[in-house]
């Protein structure tokens, strides 16, 4: 039914149209947190649009009913979830996605496909099966990114599937992953390319060569050199807002000493402090940048007293303000398909008690 034809007349019907940025009332969508099918029965760890198509990652091993096994990956089809794989999904929990010549990769804490296939954390679907890249790795990959036509991993391994040092940073050569610069001296969660430079972030201080680094670096041509002064904790994510890098993560000083409450953003020299409001003794696992809109998740709820903004929340201003009525667990990624913010974690509703099992959809802003 057109909204032309709908029972919204003169200056008010068009201020709704305007207002919902929709023509027809076919299109419109709950203002909130919707559900995507039935959901997944345990953990979402990565959310990813490749081919036209919604991936999920986790650890989960069934839809949320139980109805379909799915084994750590699943691709949502408009009504459905169903497994990614002729012989099935991946034996471990999958933690990353990426898309890489025009072929979907996947990195995390599995030693082979379902059909027992060696691919030790890291694999391409073909279209039909996954295959192991290289070697693999001895540990756990956290992060896949394309940088300059290169794909390079971030984990918690030391060394390629043939025994090579690479401590916690990887990249494919095309036969097999070598080492980036002198690696670091701890696990590293994250890469991203801003201003065309590839950065990291995780829990290490020190690159290999023992020079500080803080939690954040970036690669230099050579090796890992420092960000600014760094800060006192671990960083989890990246994000760009206004041609701005900001991250977020475990910290409440940067280098030097100044405040930071979990979110920070690179200035000329240094990490600044943005928004006023208190999001200290709080866990900021990731960031997404949505319509000029920044979204956090993690591991937080009552934000400045409100009962809405719990476990994700938007910027207004200089203010966190609710996103719908907020989720019930832990928010661990963001992603986004067509035209659409996905949240997935560990929650099981919103906050008005409404089902969405491990992942979310926003439909709070028009498409």
């Amino acid at each position: 039914m057109s909204l032309e034809n709908a029972p919204l007349r003169g200056d008010l019907g068009t201020y709704v149209r305007s207002a919902l940025g929709v023509r027809d009332i076919d299109q419109l969508e709950l203002l909130g947190w919707e559900p995507v099918g039935s959901g997944l029965n345990s953990f979402v760890y990565a959310i990813h649009s490749f081919g036209g198509s919604l991936y999920a990652g986790g650890a989960f091993t069934f839809e949320g009913d139980f109805s379909t096994a799915l084994d750590r990956i699943a691709r949502w089809t408009g009504t459905e979830w169903v497994s990614v794989g002729a012989s099935g999904g991946l034996n471990g929990v999958v933690n990353t996605m990426t898309t890489y010549n025009s072929e979907l990769y996947v990195g995390g804490e599995f030693t082979q496909n379902i059909a027992t296939t060696l691919m030790r954390r890291v694999a391409v679907y073909n279209g039909t099966e996954f295959e192991e890249v290289g070697s693999g790795f001895n540990d756990d990959v956290k992060n896949l990114t394309v940088f300059s036509l290169e794909l390079y991993a971030v984990g918690e391994f030391t060394a390629n599937g043939n025994g090579t040092n690479m401590d916690y940073v990887a990249k494919f050569n095309g036969t097999d992953w070598e080492e980036v610069g002198t690696g670091f001296n701890s696990f590293a969660y994250k890469l991203y390319v801003f201003d065309n430079e590839l950065y990291a972030c995780g829990a290490f201080t020190q690159n290999g060569n023992g020079d500080t680094l803080d939690y954040v670096a970036k690669f230099n041509g050579s090796d890992w050199e420092a960000v600014g002064s760094g800060f006192n904790a671990a960083v989890n994510s990246f994000a760009t807002l206004d041609d701005e890098l900001y991250v977020v993560g475990n910290f409440t000083q940067n280098g030097n000493g100044d405040n930071m409450k979990r979110i920070a953003k690179l200035g000329d020299s240094d990490w600044e402090a943005v928004f006023d409001q208190d999001l200290n003794n709080s866990f900021i696992y990731d960031i997404a940048v949505f319509k000029g809109v920044i979204y956090l998740g993690g591991s937080f709820f009552d934000v400045g007293g409100d009962p809405d903004l719990d476990y994700v929340v938007k910027n207004d201003g200089d203010t966190w303000v609710a996103v719908g009525t907020g989720l019930n667990n832990d928010v661990y990624t963001f992603g986004t398909h067509a035209r659409r913010l996905y949240a997935g974690g560990n929650f099981t509703t919103n906050g008005d008690s409404d089902s969405m099992i491990r992942i979310a959809k926003w439909t709070g802003e028009p498409q």
